[in-house]
């Protein structure tokens, strides 16, 4: 049997259990795991806009001014721009009335200060109006960034006083091989290998599954395909943490999200919001997106008081 052959096989065992578990917001209470974990419903929808390398479109007035009518306080938004329009997209929001917006960076340095020219360190990010940041984004991995540099920017992120969106995903060779779930667990395993002794509470942390083969390639992932990978995510996270923290730490999906697909995707068991690319550069798009989350967002609170988890 060739090393393929074994993860294809090992990947349909985990599969298979998954789907015997029926997702992965069980009671506590039913399991004799003890105490209140935190069920879906409790976990507020994040809707994230990473603007990459650009302006966003067509001008930072107009853009927040859609917003403005967007039902951004039903859902937590975040906005993540080029770190020089950090300061600037901060003190926008707060002169339009827009305070409950959050600003957050895409990337930071995990040291402190020192000689490394056109890097921002957590705290330079701080002091500029940043409360959030992304690590492990899958372009930074394609150029270069490993998973321990991953792990310390986390712990540096947290350190400035940051919230960290850890992003994790597959290429298209991986799923082809079967090897999704090796990739993911060895992502997240590598990353948060410093924090399990000090884990972390369940808002500075949280964890978008990004298929790097569903980024800008027009190929997209499927309901189930997205549903169980952030159900395996959660299954980790529990495996490096615990049950209840597990629970409580927010998964998001990333990957081609658009006005048209994001409330399917947002209302999935294991999907806590969405970050979003291209999307996110018009203000209308991504009031939609945000729309969206609130749509799904009340979906949750109807089942809670109906009793579901």
């Amino acid at each position: 049997m060739t090393r393929a052959e074994l993860e294809r096989l090992v990947e349909q065992a985990v599969r298979e259990v998954l789907a015997r578990m029926g997702g992965h917001d069980v009671d506590p209470a039913r399991t004799g795991d003890g105490g209140a974990g935190q069920p879906r419903g409790e976990r507020r929808i994040l809707v994230a806009g990473n603007w990459k390398m650009n302006p966003c479109q067509p001008d930072l007035g107009s853009y927040l001014a859609a917003l403005a009518g967007a039902p951004t306080r039903e859902v937590d938004t975040l906005l993540l721009p080029p770190a020089v329009l950090i300061s600037g997209l901060r003190r926008a929001c707060d002169a339009a009335g827009l305070r409950h917006l959050e600003v957050g960076a895409q990337d930071l340095h995990p040291e402190k200060k020192g000689a490394h020219t056109g890097e921002h360190s957590g705290a330079l990010l701080f002091d500029a109006g940043a409360r959030h940041a992304l690590v492990g984004h899958s372009e930074r991995r394609q150029a270069g960034e490993g998973d321990l540099v991953v792990a310390r920017k986390i712990l540096a992120g947290w350190d400035a006083g940051l919230s960290v969106m850890l992003c994790v995903g597959e290429s298209l060779g991986e799923r082809k091989r079967g090897s999704t779930f090796r990739v993911l667990r060895q992502q997240l395993m590598l990353a948060l290998s410093g924090t399990a002794i000090s884990p972390p509470s369940g808002h500075r942390l949280s964890v978008a599954y990004e298929p790097v083969w569903a980024i800008g390639t027009g190929e997209r992932a499927t309901p189930a395909q997205i549903q169980e990978a952030c159900a395996f995510i959660r299954q980790v996270l529990a495996e490096t943490y615990d049950f209840h923290l597990a629970r409580a730490i927010r998964v998001l999906y990333g990957g081609s999200v658009t006005p048209e697909n994001a409330l399917e995707v947002m209302s999935l068991p294991d999907v806590d919001g969405v970050l979003v690319g291209g999307a996110s550069l018009s203000g209308r798009s991504f009031g939609d997106i945000v729309a969206a989350g609130a749509k799904a967002a009340a979906g949750r609170a109807t089942a809670r008081r109906e009793g579901s988890p």
